[in-house]
């Protein structure tokens, strides 16, 4: 029989420690500058601007929500 010590340090060698990922961060960060650019040059006025602004940050839930209603959900 193993003793903990040994199991842990058996899990901490083969990786079994879920480990973080900052790929989806990368994919929103790209995803809010591009959102940003494409809002930001139709914005006509100051209102249109900080609106492009907050539609850059909040475009997932903006994409999610669009797509429901288009499958009527």
């Amino acid at each position: 029989m193993k003793s903990k010590k040994e199991t842990k340090m058996e899990c901490d060698h083969c990786h079994c420690q879920p480990k973080s990922t900052s790929t989806g961060n990368g994919v929103y960060g790209l995803g809010m500058i591009g959102t940003a650019f494409y809002f930001l040059q139709h914005a006509g006025s100051f209102t249109d601007v900080v609106m492009a602004i907050v539609q850059a940050v909040f475009w997932p839930a903006i994409l999610v929500y669009n797509a429901l209603k288009l499958l009527n959900l």
